[in-house]
C-alpha cells in the first residue's frame, strides 16, 4: 500500500513497526493509510477508517478556532503539532500528542499529509495527579494553606476594587486531640474527614473552605451581606463540627473554636486577617476552656 505512496520498503518497514501512531491523508484529507500503532491507540480497524477523515475521531470538545488556527499553520508553513483530545473507538476520550506534516510535489502543491501521534493521557493524569495534590488536601480533599492564601489575596484583590467586604474565619476542633491520643491516628483521620465534609455542607458555593493543618481549618466568605450573616455562618460551622462523631468507644462530641477578621474592618492584607482571626480563635478557646473548667 505504501509503495504508490513512494515509500521504499526500507521505510514501510519503520512505519509499520513503530510504536507511535501514524496515518496519512490525501490532499483532500482522506485517510489512505494507518499503521498497526493507530489501531492500538484508538481501536478502529484500517478498513473502519481508509477513505474518511480524522474528523471521525474528534471529540466535539475542540471549538472551531481550535482546528482554523491548526489547519492556518499548516497551509502557511506546511506544519503543526500540539495536544487533541480524540476519542477512540469505544467512546473513551484522550489526549494524543501529534506532528502534522504536509508533503508537497515538485511543483510545490500539497499532496499528502503525514501525521504521528501518541498517547499522552496517562501523563496528563499524572500531571493532574500532581497539580492537585499541590493545591488540596490527601486526607480531606479540601483546598489547602497554599490554594486558600492565594484565593485569599485574589479575594482581597476583588473586594477593593468592588468596595466590598470578605470575612476569614479561623477553625479548630476542641477535645479532638484526646480522641487521637486515646484512639490512633486512623480513628482521628476518620474523624477529620468527617467533620470536614460536615462543615463544607455548610458554606455557601461562593464561599471557600480549606483545611490548614492538623485540625485547623480557615474559611473565607466572600461579600457577606451584613456583619451578622458572618457571625450566623460562624455559627453554623460551629454547629456542625458539634454534632457526634463515632468512635471505638461509641459516639464522642467535639466543639469548635471560631475566630473571625472582616477586611477592610480589621486588616487590609490577607496575613493580617488570617493572624487576626487565628488569634481570635485561640482568646476563644482560653475563654472556653476557663469556662468548662468552672463548670466542671
Amino acid at each position: 500500500m505504501l509503495d504508490s505512496l513512494g515509500l521504499p520498503g526500507l521505510a514501510e518497514l519503520v512505519v509499520r513497526h513503530a510504536r507511535v501512531a501514524i496515518t496519512i491523508t490525501d490532499a483532500a484529507g482522506r485517510n489512505v493509510y494507518v499503521n498497526p500503532a493507530f489501531t492500538r491507540v484508538t481501536g478502529y480497524a484500517p478498513e473502519q477508517v481508509l477513505g474518511h477523515t480524522p474528523r471521525m475521531l474528534g471529540s466535539g470538545l475542540h471549538d472551531a478556532d481550535f482546528y482554523a488556527e491548526m489547519w492556518g499553520a499548516l497551509r502557511a508553513l506546511g506544519r503543526w503539532e500540539g495536544e487533541v483530545l480524540n476519542r477512540r473507538r469505544d467512546g473513551t476520550l484522550y489526549v494524543e500528542w501529534i506532528s502534522i506534516v504536509a508533503v508537497q510535489d515538485v511543483h510545490g502543491a500539497v499532496t499528502h499529509y503525514f501525521s504521528i501521534f501518541h498517547d499522552i493521557s496517562e501523563r496528563k493524569r499524572a500531571e493532574a495527579r500532581t497539580a492537585h495534590m499541590a493545591m488540596f488536601d490527601e486526607l480531606t480533599d479540601l483546598p489547602n494553606r497554599h490554594l486558600f492564601d492565594e484565593h485569599l489575596r485574589k479575594a482581597i484583590q476583588q473586594a477593593r476594587r468592588r468596595g466590598t467586604r470578605l470575612a476569614v474565619l479561623f477553625l479548630d476542633l476542641d477535645g479532638f486531640k484526646a480522641i487521637n491520643d486515646s484512639y490512633g491516628h486512623v480513628v482521628g483521620d476518620e474523624v477529620l474527614r468527617l467533620v470536614a465534609a460536615r462543615l463544607q455542607g455548610s458554606v455557601r458555593e461562593s464561599d471557600l473552605l480549606a483545611r490548614r493543618s492538623g485540625d485547623e481549618f480557615t474559611v473565607c466568605l466572600v461579600d457577606p451581606t451584613h456583619t451578622v450573616d458572618i457571625f450566623r455562618c460562624a455559627a453554623k460551622l460551629r454547629t456542625a463540627a458539634r454534632q457526634p462523631v463515632p468512635t471505638p468507644a461509641g459516639e464522642m462530641a467535639i466543639d469548635m473554636s471560631i475566630g473571625v477578621a472582616i477586611y477592610p474592618d480589621d486588616a487590609q492584607d490577607g496575613a493580617e486577617l488570617l493572624q487576626l482571626a487565628d488569634e481570635r480563635m485561640y482568646a476563644r478557646k482560653r475563654r472556653q476552656g476557663a469556662r468548662r473548667r468552672r463548670l466542671a
